[in-house]
């Protein structure tokens, strides 16, 4: 549905290492905030609307008749035009944790629930909820890589890179921007 230019993406890969999402206007009830007991704290955001204006920043979503910034750093490789005119629903979750934040996000088709995009910036995400992959650090005496553990088989990948992925949801297009030591920076898109 997203479409996905590779030769751009090769181009400018220096300059996407951060797949940032976050909501501006966020309408009453769509927020909270989650204490936990290790002191990890977590704001999640539902927007469930149709998707307005979208620009290359971020896009509005319409919900419950309040337009909702939503504002992103990803790729300029990811065209999000597509979503313009679409019923969708976008999951947010900043979690803040002994000084490090995560943010994951998921946008799916309202009306099926397939998932569209897949946005995650921070520790590797746990099995749970990984639809159907295992991400895992490789670290090696030349660089570090990606472990990806999917329905297809095992890959390892190095930052950046793109690789196609068969997830519980479905084929998609997974792409790496940036391995730490023990963090990771990735979209993935419905293919």
């Amino acid at each position: 549905m997203l479409p996905f230019d590779r030769g751009s993406f090769a181009r400018d890969a220096v300059d996407s290492t951060v797949a940032y999402v976050g909501v501006e206007h966020a309408p009453p009830g769509a927020s909270r905030t989650r204490r936990a007991a290790d002191g990890t704290l977590t704001l999640e955001t539902r927007l469930v609307g149709r998707v307005g204006d979208v620009g290359p920043q971020g896009f509005v979503v319409e919900h419950a008749g309040f337009p909702a910034r939503v504002r992103h750093l990803l790729p300029a490789a990811l065209e999000l035009r597509a979503l313009g005119g679409h019923d969708v629903s976008l999951d947010l979750e900043e979690r803040l944790h002994a000084g490090r934040c995560t943010v994951d996000a998921r946008v799916r088709d309202r009306d099926d629930g397939a998932l569209v995009l897949w946005t995650h910036d921070g520790e590797l995400p746990e099995d749970r909820v990984a639809h159907g992959l295992a991400l895992r650090m490789r670290m090696g005496d030349e660089a570090r890589g990606l472990v990806i553990a999917h329905r297809g088989g095992l890959v390892i990948v190095r930052a950046p890179s793109v690789v196609a992925v068969d997830t519980e949801v479905g084929p998609m297009l997974f792409v790496v921007l940036r391995l730490g030591d023990e963090d990771v920076a990735f979209v993935a898109l419905a293919s």
